[in-house]
Order: structure tokens, then C-alpha cells, then sequence
């Protein structure tokens, strides 16, 4: 790896931490995946340094198919597999979230059982 694509790297595992970067969403595409960056590179279509390069762009907050295509433009990727995969995440968080809120339900409901007695009435 050369030296610009060692610093361009360095600034995508910075990046992958926040979650306005299209880094994220690749670094949480790649651990759903059980993939590397090579494959997901080799996914889109593009080089190594053109993925670190996407990876360093702004992510759209809602995204739609014109900012799939200039994002793709922009790292010489196919917009249809970028498409893809950003859609992956969203569902996968999703689930995630749908996950975590029946979770917290769960608990809250056994923490109020644990105030009631055995009959159902409150203790007071």
C-alpha cells in the first residue's frame, strides 16, 4: 500500500466511527457480511483507492437514486450495488432498533412485576 492510500485508509477507520460518513455504513455492511474491504470494493466495481474514497464521502441522510448515482460517479462504483448495500443497513438497523425496543419493553414489564404481589396488587 502506498503512502497516500496508507493515509487515505488511516482517515476511513476515523471516518467508519461516524455515522455521517459513508465509511460507516460500509464498515457496518462489511460486519453484517463477514466481508472485507477488498470484497465490498470488488462488490462496487471500483479500485481500493477509489473505495477509500468513497468511504470518505458525506452519507446522504435520505438517500435516493440520484445520490447513489453521484456517489458511484464520483468513486468509478456501480450505483446499484451501493444502492444495495445501503439498504442492507437500513434494514439491519431496523431490526436492530426493533430488537432493542422489544428488549427494554421486556425488562420494563418484568421490573413493574417485580412491584406487584403474588395476588397482582401493588405493594404499598
Amino acid at each position: 500500500m502506498t503512502s497516500d492510500l496508507q493515509h487515505l485508509a488511516h482517515a476511513v477507520r476515523r471516518a467508519e466511527q461516524r455515522p455521517e460518513f459513508v465509511a460507516s455504513v460500509l464498515a457496518r455492511y462489511r460486519d453484517a457480511e463477514h466481508v472485507g474491504e477488498e470484497q465490498v470494493a470488488s462488490r462496487l466495481g471500483c479500485s481500493e483507492q477509489d473505495y477509500l474514497r468513497l468511504a470518505l464521502c458525506r452519507a446522504p441522510r435520505q438517500p435516493s437514486a440520484g445520490d447513489f448515482q453521484q456517489l458511484a460517479a464520483f468513486a468509478g462504483a456501480d450505483a446499484l450495488a451501493l444502492a444495495q448495500i445501503f439498504r442492507r443497513v437500513e434494514a439491519l438497523d431496523a431490526l436492530r432498533a426493533g430488537a432493542e425496543q422489544v428488549t427494554r419493553s421486556t425488562l420494563l414489564a418484568a421490573r413493574e412485576r417485580e412491584g406487584e404481589e403474588p395476588g397482582g396488587e401493588d405493594q404499598e
